[in-house]
């Protein structure tokens, strides 16, 4: 895959692998399933080629998107202590979008759940019910270094008609060797 797709690919199995996403919006996901929720750069094409309509997104939801942040995609660094020849030390930041159907009628507010869900996603300090931070280190997995909520928020009324009712988080992960 190589050096842009390999930690995006990491991150996917390490979010399907998160308790708290088995478990997100009332339902219930094997790792597989959930990895059917996560995608890689985008989302699949709309029905119609051009735009998703509400009714196709309240369906695809929830689900994440992994892409490469344009903040410090991927930093190779040589390092000096390797003793030269091909040691080098890797970076970089991956950004997660992830969208939830809105629960309630107050459209102004995220709902207390999806702060809630956002919260042990990225850390709970139990190994049988892991977070992302709790994964960092095993195999299969990229080392997190630090994990950032750039935004949550959820549809504007004017929005509605057109994206459908919906919670959404960007989260930027940052990770290195």
């Amino acid at each position: 895959m190589g050096i842009l797709r390999d930690p995006q690919a990491c991150l996917r199995r390490m979010l399907s692998k998160c308790n708290a996403l088995q478990t997100w919006n009332g339902a219930t996901y094997s790792e597989s399933q959930l990895l059917n929720r996560i995608y890689l750069d985008v989302m699949p094409d709309p029905a119609n080629g051009s735009v998703h309509t509400p009714a196709e997104l309240n369906a695809l939801r929830p689900f994440i998107v992994v892409g490469v942040s344009g903040q410090n995609p991927v930093v190779m660094k040589r390092d000096a202590m390797g003793g030269g020849g091909g040691a080098y030390d890797l970076s970089g930041s991956l950004v997660i979008m992830l969208e939830q159907n809105a629960v309630g009628d107050d459209e102004a507010e995220v709902d207390a759940n999806f702060i809630e869900l956002l919260e042990t996603m990225f850390y709970t300090g139990d190994d049988a019910q892991p977070g992302l931070m709790d994964l960092t280190g095993l195999a299969d997995s990229i080392a997190i270094k630090t994990i950032s909520l750039e935004v949550i928020a959820r549809s504007q009324p004017d929005e509605i008609v057109s994206f459908g009712d919906a919670q959404f988080a960007r989260i930027r992960i940052d990770w290195g060797t």
